[in-house]
């Protein structure tokens, strides 16, 4: 896959710039979202700059977040609509509308569940604070980097006491995981991709959430459970080998 630095609309050229991080964590990126992004932008034929994010600048105090000629798209749903609008393509093209319901239901089961026993397990546990989110904070003077940590570890535990996961034990929240993995493993089944032979919007997300619960960085039983689906752990690789290149990040 050859990278470029712009792409064409409407005969002229746009500079894209993609905001995230690079790989971390034992990932491509530490954010499977970002991961989702990079990944649709190449299935749309996006050529694009890979950048640090700045929380600051971006609109919602997350990434992924986009620059095209200085204009500001944020958050990975986001993303994918302005550039399928603006060159005219669907990720999801050769779907039905059944299809494509199901291809949405299954995105946000996966950001749902997958996504906040992630977030559980990698911010809120304090021996995987350290092994990874921690690195956030390391170039803030040591003098302010406590209260700074405490408060955002706060927030965040707020979120997912709100949302209902962290009020469980490991044992019920490792069920609920669980219940998401399977019914990735079982809608996939024996294809080569979510919706059979071609890739859809929906692998980007599938593919970005199931990389980063394997990671073997953090203790964690997610890795565990994975491992256990045979067919996932074969759509990863396979995804990965054939879609994912790391490489834009070199420069960074």
């Amino acid at each position: 896959m050859t990278l470029g630095k712009t792409f064409e609309y409407v005969g002229r050229i746009m500079m894209v710039q993609l905001f995230g991080w690079g790989p971390a964590f034992g990932c491509h990126s530490p954010s499977p979202y970002v991961m989702k992004s990079m990944m649709q932008l190449d299935m749309l034929g996006v050529a694009y700059t890979t950048h640090i994010a700045d929380l600051e600048e971006a609109p919602y105090q997350k990434a992924p977040y986009v620059k095209v000629d200085g204009k500001i798209v944020a958050d990975s749903a986001f993303i994918r609509r302005y550039f399928e609008n603006k060159l005219g393509k669907d990720l999801d093209e050769g779907l039905s509308k059944a299809e494509r319901a199901t291809a949405w239901a299954l995105e946000r089961m996966v950001e749902s569940e997958m996504g906040l026993m992630l977030l559980h397990e990698r911010w809120l546990k304090d021996e995987n604070f350290e092994r990874g989110p921690a690195i956030f904070f390391a170039d803030i003077p040591e003098g302010m980097r406590a209260p700074i940590i405490e408060d955002v570890l706060g927030k965040l535990a707020m979120r997912v006491d709100m949302q209902g996961l962290s009020r469980f034990p490991e044992s019920d929240r490792v069920i609920l995981f669980e219940n998401a993995v399977r019914a990735l493993s079982d809608f996939l089944d024996d294809k080569e991709y979510m919706f059979g032979d071609r890739l859809t919007a929906v692998d980007a997300t599938t593919y970005s959430f199931v990389h980063s619960c394997m990671s073997d960085i953090f203790v964690s039983p997610m890795r565990d459970v994975i491992l256990g689906y045979d067919n996932l752990i074969a759509y990863e690789k396979r995804v990965g080998q054939c879609c994912f290149n790391t490489n834009k990040w070199a420069a960074e």
